[in-house]
């Protein structure tokens, strides 16, 4: 049977209406890092690596 590991993180903000910043370390061999900025809050974005715009995934 196959196993898959979910991709979904989520981050409680409280009352907060954007996110200043989000930094991903990639797992890769050179631990890569991206940073994004200004984010709306209560959304869900989609995040790939070496793609600079963060891609709303589900309003």
């Amino acid at each position: 049977m196959g196993m898959q590991n979910d991709t979904v993180v989520h981050f409680g903000l409280g009352g907060c209406p954007a996110i200043d910043e989000v930094t991903v370390r990639w797992p890769n061999a050179q631990l890569t890092t991206q940073t994004w900025r200004g984010l709306a809050a209560r959304k869900f974005y989609r995040l790939t690596q070496g793609d600079p715009a963060a891609a709303i995934a589900f309003p």
